[in-house]
Protein backbone atom coordinates (compact mmCIF):
# COMPACT_ATOMS: atom_id res chain seq x y z
CA UNK A 1 0.00 0.00 0.00
CA UNK A 2 1.31 3.35 -0.91
CA UNK A 3 1.58 5.61 2.10
CA UNK A 4 0.05 8.89 1.06
CA UNK A 5 1.96 12.12 1.25
CA UNK A 6 -0.36 14.06 3.44
CA UNK A 7 -0.10 17.12 5.54
CA UNK A 8 2.20 19.05 3.22
CA UNK A 9 -0.72 20.74 2.21
CA UNK A 10 -1.43 21.97 4.40
CA UNK A 11 -0.60 23.43 4.70
CA UNK A 12 0.14 25.83 5.86
CA UNK A 13 1.01 28.63 8.45
CA UNK A 14 -1.56 31.42 8.76
CA UNK A 15 -0.75 35.03 7.89
CA UNK A 16 -2.59 37.18 10.35
CA UNK A 17 -2.23 40.33 12.36
CA UNK A 18 -4.15 43.29 13.72
CA UNK A 19 -3.79 47.01 13.20
CA UNK A 20 -4.19 47.90 16.85
CA UNK A 21 -4.93 46.55 20.30
CA UNK A 22 -8.45 47.07 21.65
CA UNK A 23 -8.15 49.05 24.85
CA UNK A 24 -11.73 50.12 25.48
CA UNK A 25 -14.07 52.46 23.63
CA UNK A 26 -15.45 51.11 20.38
CA UNK A 27 -15.34 47.31 20.06
CA UNK A 28 -12.69 45.86 17.73
CA UNK A 29 -13.65 45.49 14.08
CA UNK A 30 -12.82 42.61 11.73
CA UNK A 31 -9.63 43.20 9.74
CA UNK A 32 -9.28 41.79 6.23
CA UNK A 33 -6.08 39.83 5.76
CA UNK A 34 -4.27 38.87 2.55
CA UNK A 35 -0.77 37.48 2.14
CA UNK A 36 1.50 34.67 1.04
CA UNK A 37 3.89 32.20 2.61
CA UNK A 38 6.47 29.61 1.61
CA UNK A 39 7.31 26.51 3.65
CA UNK A 40 9.49 23.45 3.81
CA UNK A 41 7.94 20.28 5.23
CA UNK A 42 9.13 17.06 6.81
CA UNK A 43 7.35 14.12 8.42
CA UNK A 44 6.33 14.89 12.00
CA UNK A 45 7.04 12.63 15.01
CA UNK A 46 3.59 13.69 16.23
CA UNK A 47 0.48 11.92 14.91
CA UNK A 48 -2.99 12.88 16.09
CA UNK A 49 -4.49 9.37 16.04
CA UNK A 50 -1.53 6.96 15.79
CA UNK A 51 -2.48 5.92 12.25
CA UNK A 52 -2.45 8.81 9.80
CA UNK A 53 0.74 10.45 8.58
CA UNK A 54 1.38 14.01 9.79
CA UNK A 55 3.83 16.59 8.51
CA UNK A 56 5.64 19.48 10.16
CA UNK A 57 5.85 22.70 8.13
CA UNK A 58 8.38 25.46 8.82
CA UNK A 59 7.30 28.67 7.06
CA UNK A 60 8.13 32.31 6.43
CA UNK A 61 5.83 34.85 4.86
CA UNK A 62 4.23 38.24 4.93
CA UNK A 63 0.78 39.80 4.81
CA UNK A 64 -0.60 43.33 4.75
CA UNK A 65 0.53 43.81 8.36
CA UNK A 66 4.05 42.37 8.53
CA UNK A 67 6.54 39.53 8.28
CA UNK A 68 6.22 36.29 10.25
CA UNK A 69 7.68 32.87 10.98
CA UNK A 70 5.23 30.00 11.31
CA UNK A 71 5.05 26.36 12.33
CA UNK A 72 2.27 23.93 11.50
CA UNK A 73 1.37 20.24 11.89
CA UNK A 74 -1.13 18.70 9.43
CA UNK A 75 -2.68 15.26 8.98
CA UNK A 76 -5.05 13.97 6.28
CA UNK A 77 -7.23 10.88 6.43
CA UNK A 78 -5.88 7.99 4.40
CA UNK A 79 -6.43 5.39 7.15
CA UNK A 80 -9.64 4.92 9.14
CA UNK A 81 -8.43 5.39 12.76
CA UNK A 82 -11.31 3.28 14.11
CA UNK A 83 -10.42 0.22 12.03
CA UNK A 84 -6.91 0.77 10.65
CA UNK A 85 -8.24 0.13 7.14
CA UNK A 86 -6.90 2.30 4.27
CA UNK A 87 -9.30 4.87 2.83
CA UNK A 88 -9.59 5.31 -0.92
CA UNK A 89 -10.36 8.93 -1.72
CA UNK A 90 -12.33 10.28 -4.68
CA UNK A 91 -10.50 10.73 -7.98
CA UNK A 92 -9.21 14.24 -8.72
CA UNK A 93 -6.84 16.15 -11.00
CA UNK A 94 -3.59 17.38 -9.41
CA UNK A 95 -2.19 20.87 -10.16
CA UNK A 96 0.14 19.44 -12.83
CA UNK A 97 -2.91 17.88 -14.58
CA UNK A 98 -2.03 14.29 -13.65
CA UNK A 99 -4.60 11.90 -12.17
CA UNK A 100 -4.79 11.95 -8.42
CA UNK A 101 -6.71 11.05 -5.29
CA UNK A 102 -8.50 13.42 -2.89
CA UNK A 103 -8.27 13.27 0.92
CA UNK A 104 -10.04 15.13 3.71
CA UNK A 105 -8.11 16.98 6.40
CA UNK A 106 -8.11 15.20 9.76
CA UNK A 107 -6.60 17.99 11.86
CA UNK A 108 -4.20 20.93 11.59
CA UNK A 109 -2.69 23.31 14.13
CA UNK A 110 -0.47 26.36 13.65
CA UNK A 111 1.42 29.11 15.48
CA UNK A 112 2.67 32.27 13.73
CA UNK A 113 5.11 34.76 15.27
CA UNK A 114 5.16 38.25 13.73
CA UNK A 115 8.22 40.44 13.25
CA UNK A 116 10.38 38.19 15.43
CA UNK A 117 8.80 39.53 18.63
CA UNK A 118 6.26 38.27 21.16
CA UNK A 119 3.17 38.88 19.01
CA UNK A 120 1.74 35.48 18.12
CA UNK A 121 -1.47 34.06 16.72
CA UNK A 122 -2.66 30.46 16.66
CA UNK A 123 -5.53 28.33 15.46
CA UNK A 124 -6.71 24.98 14.15
CA UNK A 125 -8.68 23.37 11.32
CA UNK A 126 -10.77 20.29 10.62
CA UNK A 127 -12.04 21.74 7.33
CA UNK A 128 -9.91 21.12 4.29
CA UNK A 129 -8.85 18.70 1.56
CA UNK A 130 -5.99 17.96 -0.82
CA UNK A 131 -5.61 16.40 -4.24
CA UNK A 132 -2.43 14.33 -4.53
CA UNK A 133 -1.03 13.08 -7.83
CA UNK A 134 -0.70 9.30 -8.12
CA UNK A 135 2.57 9.60 -10.03
CA UNK A 136 4.40 12.92 -9.74
CA UNK A 137 4.26 14.31 -6.20
CA UNK A 138 2.15 17.32 -7.25
CA UNK A 139 -0.35 18.37 -4.55
CA UNK A 140 -2.96 21.10 -4.29
CA UNK A 141 -5.68 21.95 -1.83
CA UNK A 142 -7.38 24.35 0.54
CA UNK A 143 -7.76 24.64 4.34
CA UNK A 144 -10.09 26.85 6.39
CA UNK A 145 -8.67 27.78 9.82
CA UNK A 146 -10.43 28.95 12.97
CA UNK A 147 -8.47 31.44 15.07
CA UNK A 148 -8.22 30.50 18.75
CA UNK A 149 -6.39 33.58 20.04
CA UNK A 150 -2.84 34.67 20.51
CA UNK A 151 -0.36 36.71 22.54
CA UNK A 152 0.61 40.37 22.48
CA UNK A 153 -1.35 42.15 19.76
CA UNK A 154 -3.45 39.05 19.16
CA UNK A 155 -4.63 38.27 22.69
CA UNK A 156 -8.27 37.21 22.41
CA UNK A 157 -8.27 37.30 18.62
CA UNK A 158 -11.00 35.50 16.66
CA UNK A 159 -11.63 34.96 12.98
CA UNK A 160 -11.41 32.60 10.03
CA UNK A 161 -8.89 32.42 7.19
CA UNK A 162 -8.45 30.20 4.14
CA UNK A 163 -5.12 28.88 2.88
CA UNK A 164 -5.01 27.95 -0.82
CA UNK A 165 -1.97 25.97 -1.93
CA UNK A 166 -0.51 27.10 -5.22
CA UNK A 167 0.43 24.75 -8.09
CA UNK A 168 4.13 24.77 -7.19
CA UNK A 169 3.55 22.68 -4.09
CA UNK A 170 5.24 19.31 -4.32
CA UNK A 171 7.47 16.59 -2.93
CA UNK A 172 11.25 16.59 -3.30
CA UNK A 173 11.75 13.27 -1.51
CA UNK A 174 9.20 10.63 -0.48
CA UNK A 175 9.83 7.29 1.22
CA UNK A 176 12.41 5.29 -0.78
CA UNK A 177 11.73 6.78 -4.20
CA UNK A 178 12.36 10.50 -4.80
CA UNK A 179 10.47 12.58 -7.33
CA UNK A 180 12.44 14.99 -9.56
CA UNK A 181 14.40 17.07 -8.82
CA UNK A 182 16.52 14.74 -6.73
CA UNK A 183 20.08 13.57 -6.16
CA UNK A 184 19.40 9.95 -5.23
CA UNK A 185 18.68 7.15 -7.66
CA UNK A 186 15.52 5.14 -7.07
CA UNK A 187 16.16 2.45 -4.48
CA UNK A 188 19.51 3.90 -3.38
CA UNK A 189 18.14 4.85 0.04
CA UNK A 190 16.07 2.55 2.21
CA UNK A 191 14.87 5.11 4.76
CA UNK A 192 11.36 6.39 5.15
CA UNK A 193 9.92 9.87 5.39
CA UNK A 194 9.08 12.89 3.32
CA UNK A 195 10.67 16.23 2.49
CA UNK A 196 8.97 18.83 0.34
CA UNK A 197 7.83 22.42 -0.09
CA UNK A 198 4.77 24.56 -0.55
CA UNK A 199 3.62 28.07 -1.28
CA UNK A 200 0.16 29.41 -0.51
CA UNK A 201 -2.03 32.47 -0.51
CA UNK A 202 -4.05 33.45 2.58
CA UNK A 203 -7.31 35.39 2.73
CA UNK A 204 -9.81 36.01 5.50
CA UNK A 205 -10.63 38.20 8.49
CA UNK A 206 -9.52 38.51 12.09
CA UNK A 207 -11.06 40.45 14.97
CA UNK A 208 -8.39 41.43 17.53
Amino acid sequence: MKTRILGILGGIAILLSAASVYAGGDPPKPVKVHGTHACSAINSPITFDGFNFASYNNCTGHDNFGVFNGQEINAYLNIDPSTGVPITGPACTAPDKTAGESYQLEFSEFVDTYNFNNDQIWGYSVNGSICESNTTGSIGGSTVYTILGGAGLFTGATGSVTSNFSPVIGILYYENYPFPPYNLSVGSFTGTGVFGQETATITGTITP
